[in-house]
Order: structure tokens, then sequence, then C-alpha cells
């Protein structure tokens, strides 16, 4: 198992305890790429470049320990990732 498996095995596990930095370095490990242009609130928006269709992937900016949601919503898109194929 890979540096990225045992990262999204971590987020399985635990959605708590997460910081914006550590989610944004989840979704590149798995391929999305930050989008230059924010989201609602100045949230980061991380698209996958090969599955537009997935959705964007969204980061708040945050300095501390940012809200499960986010992290229940990466594992699920790489699930989704995964499932089709992607990588």
């Amino acid at each position: 198992m890979g540096k990225r498996e045992k990262t999204l095995e971590k987020a399985r596990r635990s959605a708590k305890g997460w910081t914006s930095e550590r989610l944004c370095r989840l979704y590149e490990m798995w391929g999305f790429e930050r989008s230059s242009r924010s989201g609602h609130g100045g949230d980061l928006k991380y698209p996958h470049p090969k599955y537009p269709d997935l959705g964007q992937a969204l980061v708040t900016k945050s300095s501390g320990e940012i809200h499960p949601f986010y992290v229940r919503e990466a594992v699920r898109l790489i699930d989704d990732l995964i499932a089709r194929g992607g990588t």
C-alpha cells in the first residue's frame, strides 16, 4: 500500500483532526488539481482533469482543524474516482 492509499485510509478511519493543507495534499495525491478560481466563500476548488464530471472538490480556507464534512466528501469523491478506474 502506497502513501496515498495510507492517507486515504486515515481519512476513512477518522474525519477529525484534518487541516486544509493536509486535505489539499490528499486531493493532489489522487490527481485533483487546484483551480485558479475559488469557490463559494473563498473555498479552494479541486477538479479532476481526467474526470470533470466527478464534480469540484472543495476545501475550506482555514488555518486550523476543518469540519469533518470536507474529509468525508474527499473520501466519497476519491472512492468514486477509484470506482471509475482513475488513479
